[in-house]
């Protein structure tokens, strides 16, 4: 088992982690995109008073992060003819509406694992 830690929503920490990972176990073949969060400074709070600046922290992590870390994973996946799986999950805000976090609901998965 191999960790790294990185900021999902940076392309360079992101490719670092998947590179490190993969030094120390070979191509990385599964992928869970579970990163999120929500709460005080993560897009809480009514629509009109979330700051922009917070709203695109919201896109980088749920969104940009998961193409990123998907990206990265799959494009060794391909480099080493090797085949994979890529599972990103939602959560609950993506399913039904919460009252205050209208910011932070990501968009229902196109697909299931």
């Amino acid at each position: 088992m191999a960790t790294a830690q990185a900021d999902v929503s940076d392309e360079a920490e992101v490719e670092a982690a998947v590179s490190e990972v993969s030094d120390r176990l070979g191509t990385v073949t599964l992928v869970a995109n579970i990163a999120g969060g929500s709460g005080p400074g993560f897009g809480l709070g009514p629509l009109l008073a979330v700051p922009p600046a917070e709203f695109r922290r919201v896109l980088n992590v749920n969104i940009i992060g998961t193409w990123l870390v998907s990206r990265a994973c799959a494009t060794r996946m391909i480099a080493a003819g090797v085949g994979g799986r890529i599972c990103n999950v939602s959560s609950q805000a993506g399913k039904r509406a919460f009252p205050f976090w209208a910011p932070t609901a990501p968009p229902r998965p196109a697909s299931s694992c």
